[in-house]
């Protein structure tokens, strides 16, 4: 049976049901970007005090849960086989930790790099602060690669797939 609102008639509770849903996604989004604005007016050096630990601790657990199967797959829709390398830079001449995401058979595992681990296939290299601004929608990862803050190296695809396969924004090429 369809629902058939007449109207004058008191709202029903699905009626109130979905005004309360429209109205939670409202403020879901007004606080996302309040975050994202408050983010991209914060320096470096905050971002990477404030959250930064944070980050680099939760970092595996929301790559793994972000990742989208869907787009694990080359031009042919053959699963990708591949090692990316992410430097996260702090401070300027600073600490750097690295991560290695392992793609396999549309499977991605996240963990801390380790000596002698397997040879990457990419990499990309940024500030921990970018990072969190991407994270939070606060910035474009192709406006920070057009004016440097990210560093690229190894297969160009990968590098191009990696928001998309990640859940981020895909605004742009990326």
């Amino acid at each position: 049976m369809t629902h058939v609102h007449v109207p004058g008639a008191p709202p029903t509770r699905r009626d109130r049901a979905a005004a309360a849903a429209r109205a939670l996604g409202r403020r879901k989004r007004r606080l996302h970007a309040a975050l994202a604005r408050f983010v991209a007016r914060q320096p470096d050096r905050r971002l990477e005090r404030l959250v930064g630990p944070i980050v680099t601790r939760m970092l595996p657990f929301v790559l793994r849960t972000k990742f989208r199967p869907a787009y694990a797959v080359d031009f042919d829709r053959m699963d990708i086989d591949a090692c990316i390398l992410l430097n996260l830079m702090r401070d300027p001449g600073g600490r750097r930790d690295e991560f290695e995401i392992t793609l396999e058979g549309r499977r991605s595992r996240v963990r801390r790099r380790s000596p002698g681990g397997r040879r990457p296939d990419a990499t990309l290299t940024l500030r921990l602060a970018d990072l969190v601004r991407m994270l939070v929608a606060a910035t474009d990862p192709l406006r920070l690669a057009s004016v440097g803050r990210v560093a690229m190296a190894g297969d160009t695809f990968l590098l191009v797939r990696f928001a998309a396969m990640f859940g981020q924004p895909t605004r742009s090429v990326l």
